[in-house]
């Protein structure tokens, strides 16, 4: 199938929201819909539903920055550049499910310190992760990363290229940065009404967030 620029960035465009940010989106929001059902200081649905706004606004932010990259590069770079996302997307499925399990045993939110301390001790670590995650959820995490890696390619090369393919330009790219602009800022501002600032972010910020901490601690000399 030989494509033209436009319609290669297309089909690469779609592979990109079907393929990466739907499945991202249903592994996300399932997992935050059940922490948000199990937490008891909610009064509204309103209140709720705000609890939705960092991860909603985050993978918008992922769209809308692989669209860009996506936008920007020729046609052989732009086969890496949906690799590179891919190999992003499945490690945030990785960090949100982590994060989900951590929540759940122990009340609070991911600690990148807390996540190197097990990593360097991976074998009593596996016996914790065996024993205290469901088998359901590590079922799911395995359905969200085999969809993540094959399903963007099967949508490029199952693809017919469009006969009279529209001509990308400079405009949307600057459309898609300046919304990206605007909102990235609330994904990271949390709500007021939860005790736990943290519990309305997303866990990648908050993964995120404790890891430049450590980074402070280590260069200041906190952490030896």
């Amino acid at each position: 199938m030989n494509l033209t620029f436009d319609s290669a960035t297309n089909l690469r465009l779609k592979a990109l929201l079907m393929g990466l940010v739907a499945p991202l989106a249903i592994l996300i929001l399932s997992l935050k819909s059940l922490r948000v059902l199990g937490h008891r200081e909610l009064q509204s649905i309103t209140e709720a539903l705000q609890l939705y706004r960092s991860d909603i606004l985050l993978l918008i932010l992922f769209f809308l920055a692989g669209s860009i990259v996506i936008y920007t590069l020729r046609y052989r770079n732009q086969k890496i550049a949906l690799g590179v996302l891919q190999l992003a997307a499945v490690l945030w499925a990785a960090i949100e499910t982590i994060a989900h399990q951590f929540y759940v045993v122990t009340g609070s939110t991911i600690d990148f310190g807390l996540f190197l301390f097990s990593v360097q001790r991976l074998g009593d670590t596996g016996q914790v992760i065996l024993s205290e995650v469901p088998g359901i959820l590590m079922l799911l995490l395995a359905l969200v990363i085999l969809m993540l890696l094959l399903f963007p390619w099967f949508i490029v090369y199952q693809s017919v290229a469009d006969e009279q393919p529209r001509k990308v330009g400079w405009k949307p790219v600057l459309a898609i940065a300046s919304l990206g602009f605007v909102s990235s800022p609330w994904s990271i501002i949390t709500v007021d009404h939860i005790d736990n600032p943290g519990f309305s972010r997303s866990n990648l910020i908050n993964f995120a967030f404790s890891m430049a901490r450590l980074g402070d601690d280590v260069v200041t000399g906190e952490v030896i």
